[in-house]
């Protein structure tokens, strides 16, 4: 018996000896029923398989940067050295003032970041974390959480935790504000060929009120897998809810892939006219 390194090696050559222009070159049907193939075959079947553990790290250098990193620098130490040799105190002073601090100066060393994935059972759970050489802390801190589908329905739970660099201008001192936001998110495909899905986003940082982001849309893809549509309605964070944006999108679907145009002010345009859109403008 051929092993399968032979046996694939030999259907190869039969299916490179062999021209298909057709599909009658592939099978034919014959008096009972049954189907004989012509062309040897293979069923590619693809699996969702999810590595267990994942973990990545980098760390990346931009020598343009560290060129105007050391200029300033340069330029520091000059003004220094003519603060030092100034006879007026408060000429000195003012030399002083122009000198860039430590912490604006440009950042050559972009990172470290580190990522870890853990996969289990449908189960997934993603970290990530940034950290900045130059101030010395994690600038970032991100958890994200994915469910097993239950009747073609998914959930997904992220938590991110911010930190932005203030500087003090009277110490020359960092001072951190933390913004943690929450997303929750649910998407159902259990109609076929619709799709449901909302998300809500929290954000809170340090020392203000909290703030609330909304995400709805329903969507439709046609049978033959080329369009679809899809109806979203968007609040930002930004927004109050009377404000919220109303979206209609045309999908084009090539080789699974999906690009979609926002046909909203055409379809408005075509039915209010463009006077009517004007006025509600002003």
């Amino acid at each position: 018996m051929d092993n399968l390194q032979e046996q694939a090696k030999r259907d190869l050559y039969s299916v490179k000896d062999r021209s298909v222009n057709s599909v009658e070159d592939m099978y034919r049907q014959n008096e009972s029923g049954r189907v004989d193939w012509l062309v040897r075959r293979y069923k590619s079947a693809d699996q969702n398989a999810m590595e267990p553990i994942n973990f990545s790290a980098q760390i990346s250098y931009d020598n343009e940067q560290e060129r105007l990193r050391r200029k300033q620098i340069q330029e520091n130490e000059r003004l220094e050295q003519d603060a030092l040799v100034a006879a007026d105190p408060a000429v000195a002073e003012t030399l002083r003032a122009q000198k860039t601090g430590y912490f604006s100066l440009f950042e050559s060393w972009i990172g470290p970041t580190a990522n870890l994935g853990l996969n289990y059972k449908g189960f997934s759970l993603d970290t990530s974390v940034f950290y900045n050489l130059y101030k010395k802390t994690s600038t970032s801190l991100g958890f994200a959480l994915g469910l097993p589908t239950f009747y073609s329905t998914q959930f997904g739970l992220r938590y991110v935790l911010e930190k932005k660099a203030n500087l003090d201008p009277g110490t020359d001192t960092l001072l951190f504000a933390r913004t943690k936001t929450t997303t929750v998110g649910v998407a159902s495909y259990l109609i076929p060929m619709i799709s449901i899905g909302a998300n809500l986003i929290r954000d809170q940082v340090e020392g203000q009120d909290e703030r609330y982001g909304t995400s709805y849309q329903i969507g439709y893809d046609d049978r033959s897998g080329c369009w679809g549509l899809r109806f979203l309605r968007e609040k930002d964070l930004n927004q109050l809810e009377e404000d919220a944006n109303y979206i209609l999108q045309l999908a084009v679907i090539f080789l699974g892939n999906r690009r979609g145009v926002d046909i909203s002010n055409g379809l408005e345009r075509e039915i209010r006219g463009d006077e009517a859109i004007r006025d509600s403008n002003r």
